[in-house]
This record gives C-alpha cells, structure tokens and sequence, in this order.
C-alpha cells in the first residue's frame, strides 16, 4: 500500500464508467510518489487530512453522476484546489 507523503494525497474523481480511461492520470501521478486515491468518498474525517489537490475528471458520465456532484460541491465548500480534466474531447459543460 502506498504511504501518505508530508505533502499529503490527490484524488482522482471520475465516473465508474472513466475508470480505465483516468488510469493513465493515475499512473503518471503515482510516478511522482504522490498518495493517489481513486474516488475516494469525501466525508468529514477524510477531508480534514491535508491534500494536494482533487482532480475532477470530466465527462458526460461524471455529469450525471450525482454521487460525485454532490463531493465535488463538499470539496469546493471545503475551499480544496479542484483540477477539472476533460476526458471527452466532444464533452461541453453544461451550465447550472
């Protein structure tokens, strides 16, 4: 198992469906000996530890999935650095 590093972790959100697609990102951030979480859920004891940063990775999938919306709006309240990645290069954003 990986250990947590003195600059802390980074999370990796993505849809089920991005999984295999975002494992390139992880992969290339492990190689920096970063902690690197996939979806990891965002509660109250987890978001307390220090982070580097939560990397959104966006698509029409991620959209969709109220699960990962709902920590992705916890982790902006928590005034955590997000980094979205468009994983779909056709992917728009879709206004609130």
């Amino acid at each position: 198992m990986q250990t947590v590093n003195d600059k802390g972790r980074i999370i990796v959100h993505c849809s089920l469906d991005d999984e295999l697609r975002c494992q390139r990102i992880i992969n290339e951030l492990k190689k920096t000996n970063d902690y690197v979480d996939l979806n990891a859920e965002l509660t109250d004891s987890l978001i307390q530890l220090k982070f580097i940063c939560i990397i959104c990775c966006i698509s029409k999938t991620y959209e969709k999935d109220t699960k990962r919306q709902c920590e992705l709006q916890y982790a902006f309240k928590s005034q955590h650095r997000i980094v979205p990645v468009l994983v779909e290069h056709d992917f728009i954003v879709q206004e609130p």
